[in-house]
């Protein structure tokens, strides 16, 4: 018998669920309740400041530019291989998602590196 059947299988007082009947119709090993007080996970307001954080990233130190757009390059760069970039370049986030136009052309240039 697999682990999971046997703890799905042992039956206590405790952990068993009847229905109107009488009859038993639990099939989990979690106590009743546990599920809904996880809560309800992420609400619309932090998805809002998440956007809202974006944004600011975008209008401010990420603004379009050659130097955004070269940070950009090579932080998705770094982030594809172990090969070292240039110093002022890091893994903000920020330059990851406006870095993702330059992942292709990662690929591209690691595929030409590796195939010759």
């Amino acid at each position: 018998m697999a682990p999971n059947n046997g703890l799905a299988n042992a039956k206590s007082k405790n952990d068993t669920a009847d229905d109107v009947n009488g009859n038993s119709s639990r099939t989990t090993i979690l106590e009743k309740g546990s599920v809904e007080d996880r809560g309800n996970g992420t609400n619309i307001n932090s998805r809002q400041v998440i956007s809202d954080q974006i944004q600011a990233f975008m209008n401010g130190e990420g603004r379009a530019s050659p130097k955004t757009e070269f940070r950009a390059f090579f932080t998705v760069w770094t982030f594809v291989t172990r090969l070292p970039g240039p110093t002022w370049c890091d893994h903000h986030p920020g330059y990851l998602m406006r870095g993702m136009a330059y992942f292709p052309l990662s690929g591209l240039l690691i595929g030409t590196f590796v195939s010759t």
